[in-house]
């Protein structure tokens, strides 16, 4: 009891010391809980994208009755189950065809489990809301973004039309993804669903009277053999089911968070949510970088910072409590239970305001998540549920902020004890504060020469050196920070850039074109030519006064050059369609076989050599981009508008190839494959042959070398040769990468093989095939279909109204099918809202640092000139101005920062450094080929990029300048002391 009234009795008397103390205690602990509890927000948020990607179930069953959908749900196996409602179909406003899918979703159980989260708005709720898909809502001729109205002509089941009802936009889902199977994510790959329609439209459930469909489509979750689970469910005589599909969409994404892939495949077997599940349980998981190297640093940083400062308190207060252990040693007590009574006290205060820091971490981070990041567009989930899967690979926030807190506290109160326990009762008795003496004979000087200020600061420092330490700690983590995760943002917009580069958004500001629909190894053909920009849309935008420039072009990657032997050009080899030859081994001989049955079904001899030659059809002022590029010939616009003359661009890594091979005048024996009604309507993208009752051109059963097993090889062919007549007008020789890209045509989207080497050494030279420039109208006198523009490119003014233009080019574009668009507005935003979601955890822990770190100094400061109060008083007793201690207060200070600034270098350097190191040893193989070996762990990092290439100066300027103005607040408390010292009760004291 005469305890607990000494510690109330003291810290009553010393209030301000524990304030001082308390503070440090929670501001650390808070700091370390909300650092650790985004981190799990942004792990949680990765996994919610690849469910989204993937989907928060394991099995799907198309089209099965809403019986059907409650009796797999009763499964004793199945672990959770939901559906969407087969509603029916909806087309556009004036359009008679049902060509997007519209579901409903009967509960939020459902909605979660199917994962298909709303990347703008949410899911319906009312009768004339929808949420559609952001490709969908593009052809629908209106902007994705919620609050966009929509006529739509909805159709049951069986496409027979029911309404015409308007409906308002209030959710963006993203299903529909260029250059995936199927054209959509989650597109099912059973050869019994190629005909199913994924949904793109999504209506309220109130609604689900009006299509009178029975039908829905249920998907399942469960942790044992999927497999095995979806053939008894097929089996137990569904009323109706179009097939299953297996997709593991939870297990692929859990196991891609815990980073434990391929130790299942490898150590557990099957590759389902039970066998993630033990990989779990046995520690198998790989924790990601932020949880294996942010955290761990962040907890050693910290553990300095609060160290430093908690240790400096606890001195002053042992300091203080000297005499009261000297008396209470004096009456008989132990020098032990002295020490476990001061300890214990410093325990529980540590411990109960480290509790009190994790729960004002806790209350930061709602505040932060719910109101900070949806201003910014962060869409960041609360980190206190993680699930087991996220919480595997991160560390506990209650635990990481207890730990670090009390093990920096400890070692702050154990070695001060220590000491203390060492000295008598009379030793702590007349303990005494002082000044350390300069073990360095100082010379004899005429004191006469110096200031108060020069003389004072040259003997006697008023800062500690700890709060050197402190600042070189948090200006070298901060500048390391910004660099290194503005680095991994530019990582993370890898794709996003090359995006822009492809879409050739680097010059203009919206373009579309045509969706690919090209199967170039097997046909060398396009179809689909319904698909495209119609010339009256593209010339009724062009002509709005916001637009500045603009381009367009019909690109027809199917014609070819066919010359037999005794006409053959000598046309380099690498430009040949005819990629194999007549083999002895019978594998590859087949394989030859396959293709010239193909090609002779399209109407080519053995004897024709044929050479790709795509045309590309442009208006006649952008013919006029090529005059100052003619080598041989001229331009003349009316030969070339009515097919007779066209010309020959060969890029410049092909010039030396095909030097003198082509004439102005020379007939060229073009040709090029036109489909039927039939096949113009096949889907390339996941073609199967069966679908469509084709019957193979070529038969043959051959030994697979690889695996030695009997295949059966099979060829198809579609299309009929048609013959163009025309001749060069002339030749140009294209060096200008603008041009090439507008002229010309990529080597891999016409050609298999190898492409030339740059004749110039240029790394991007051998990007482009030799093209055949045409105008539009030639296509349409040549008899091809070729009459849409597949590709149209826009830029704007600067004083252009970026949202009303941004509405009319979807309403506009809308109208034309199968195209896709890009925007630079669409995608800047992409890269902006992955730059903000990188750099928000960085400005966040950077924040924090800062914070801590600055009011670690300002305690160290006040607590160094309370030490120093009686050095202060004799000076000012000896005559020292006061504005003169408090400029060398001021100088003592500051110059902390700039040294700072300086250290801060030293890790940006070494961490430069070890990036070289690991491009060094991919380079050289070191570390297998390809870099792959000892895990892929560096794919996380960086590496290729410059870390000083961030604006170091301007960073490291305004870095200085900040904690420069932060330190200079954190002194003001010293010189409001030394204001408020009264020198005579100082010297009183300290003498009597």
């Amino acid at each position: 009891m005469i305890f607990l009234k000494l510690s109330v009795k003291y810290w009553r008397e010393h209030w301000k010391r524990l304030l001082t103390l308390i503070t440090m205690i929670v501001m650390g602990a808070a700091v370390l809980c909300l650092t650790a509890l985004f981190i799990r927000s942004d792990k949680m948020r990765l996994l919610n994208r690849e469910l989204d990607m993937l989907g928060n179930y394991d099995a799907v069953f198309y089209e099965v009755t809403q019986q059907d959908a409650e009796k797999i749900a009763d499964n004793k196996d199945v672990d959770g189950c939901g559906y969407y409602r087969e509603l029916g179909y909806a087309g556009a406003d004036g359009s008679e065809s049902a060509d997007y899918k519209v579901i409903s979703f009967p509960d939020t159980a459902s909605i979660e489990m199917y994962h298909m989260s709303c990347v703008k708005g949410t899911y319906p709720v009312k009768e004339n809301e929808i949420a559609v898909d952001a490709g969908k809502a593009k052809e629908l001729g209106v902007a994705p973004v919620p609050g966009s109205t929509v006529k739509l002509q909805l159709f049951d089941y069986k496409k027979k039309k029911l309404m015409e009802k308007k409906f308002t936009i209030c959710g963006i889902f993203q299903i529909s993804a260029e250059g995936v199977w199927g054209g959509f994510y989650r597109y099912p790959i059973h050869e019994g669903l190629d005909d199913y329609v994924m949904p793109t439209i999504c209506v309220s459930d109130s609604m689900a009277d009006s299509f009178r469909s029975d039908f829905v489509t249920a998907f399942i979750q469960a942790d044992s053999d999927t497999n095995k689970l979806a053939a008894r469910i097929k089996k137990s005589s569904l009323k109706h089911l179009k097939g299953y599909e297996v997709e593991a969409g939870r297990y692929a994404a859990f196991s891609y968070i815990m980073g434990i892939t391929a130790q299942i495949s490898n150590k557990y077997g099957a590759a389902t949510v039970e066998n993630a599940l033990k990989a779990l349980k046995n520690g198998d998981v790989w924790k990601d970088f932020y949880s294996s190297v942010v955290i761990p640093l962040f907890g050693v940083l910290m553990f300095v910072v609060v160290t430093i400062s908690v240790v400096s308190m606890v001195r002053s207060l042992l300091e203080d409590r000297s005499k009261e252990a000297a008396v209470l040693r004096s009456i008989g007590m132990t020098r032990t239970k002295v020490c476990i009574y001061l300890f214990m006290e410093l325990f529980i205060l540590i411990l109960c305001f480290t509790g009190v820091g994790m729960v004002l971490g806790g209350l930061v981070h709602i505040l932060l998540v719910r109101m900070v990041c949806p201003v910014y567009g962060i869409d960041l989930p609360l980190g206190f549920h993680p699930g087991v899967y996220v919480a595997s690979v991160t560390v506990s926030p209650w635990i990481y902020a207890l730990v670090v807190m009390m093990v920096s506290s400890m070692i702050s109160i154990v070695f001060p004890l220590i000491r203390m326990g060492k000295m008598t009762p009379i030793a702590l008795m007349d303990q005494r504060h002082s000044v350390k003496k300069r073990k360095k004979k100082q010379r004899r000087v005429n004191l006469s020469r110096y200031s108060w200020r020069r003389l004072v600061g040259a003997r006697i420092s008023f800062h500690d050196p700890a709060v050197l330490i402190i600042l070189c700690v948090l200006m070298g983590t901060c500048f390391l920070g910004y660099n290194y995760f503005h680095a991994l943002a530019d990582k993370n917009n890898v794709e996003e850039k090359a995006t822009l580069e492809e879409a050739g958004l680097d010059e203009w500001y919206y373009t579309a074109e045509k969706t690919k629909q090209a199967s170039l190894y097997d046909f060398a053909v396009e179809n689909h030519h319904d698909y495209g920009i119609e010339p009256e849309v593209y010339e009724q935008f062009r002509g709005k006064k916001e637009i500045k420039n603009s381009f367009a072009r019909i690109v027809n990657k199917s014609t070819r050059l066919t010359y037999t032997k005794k006409d053959d050009k000598r046309m380099p080899d690498y430009l040949s369609l005819r990629t194999l030859s007549a083999s002895k081994n019978k594998f590859r001989n087949a394989l030859y076989e396959a293709q010239e049955a193909r090609i002779k079904n399209m109407g080519y001899t053995a004897d024709e050599k044929i050479y790709s030659m795509p045309s590309v059809g442009v208006q006649e002022e952008d013919l006029k981009l090529l005059s100052d590029y003619i080598d041989e010939g001229t331009i003349d616009p009316e030969k070339i508008k009515s097919g007779e003359e066209v010309l020959i661009v060969i890029p410049k890594n092909m010039q030396y190839d095909i030097m003198n091979v082509f004439q102005p005048g020379d007939t060229l024996p073009v040709s090029d494959v036109v489909l039927s009604e039939q096949e113009e309507k096949y889907m390339f993208s996941s073609f199967r042959p069966q679908k469509y009752h084709l019957k193979p051109v070529y038969k043959k059963m051959v030994t697979e070398p690889d695996f030695g097993k009997r295949v059966e090889l099979t060829a198809y062919a579609v299309g009929k040769r048609k013959n163009i007549r025309t001749k060069i007008g002339a030749v140009v020789m294209l060096n200008d990468e603008k041009l090439l890209k507008r002229f010309c045509i990529p080597y891999y989207d016409v050609l298999d093989g190898e492409p030339p080497s740059p004749t110039w050494g240029e790394a991007d030279a051998q990007n482009y095939a030799m093209t055949m420039v045409c105008m539009p109208q030639s296509f349409e006198k040549w008899g091809l279909p070729d009459q849409l523009y597949t590709e149209v490119d826009f830029d704007l003014n600067k004083n252009a109204d970026l949202s009303k233009v941004d509405q009319e080019w979807y309403q506009a574009f809308g109208k034309c099918k199968g195209i896709s668009y890009n925007s630079t507005y669409e995608i800047h935003k992409r890269m902006q809202q992955n730059i903000g979601d990188t750099m928000f955890l960085c400005y966040i822990m950077m924040g924090m640092l800062i914070v801590l770190g600055i009011a670690a100094a300002g305690i160290k400061f006040y607590s160094r000139i309370q030490r120093n109060s009686k050095t202060i008083a004799k000076l000012r007793a000896l005559g020292m101005p006061l504005n003169s201690l408090e400029g060398l207060i001021m100088k003592q200070n500051l110059i902390n920062p700039l040294i700072g600034a300086v250290v801060s270098l030293l890790p940006v350097s070494l961490c430069q450094m070890f990036f070289l190191f690991i491009r060094k040893q991919l380079e050289s193989g070191a570390w297998g080929e390809d870099g792959i070996v000892n895990g892929q762990w560096y794919y996380e990092v960086p590496y290729i990029y410059n870390l000083f290439g961030y604006h170091p100066v301007a960073v490291l300027l305004i870095m200085t300048g900040t904690v420069l103005l932060l330190t200079l607040l954190a002194t003001l408390p010293q010189i409001y002391y030394i204001r408020k010292q009264s020198v005579s009760e100082t010297i009183r004291r300290d003498t009597y």
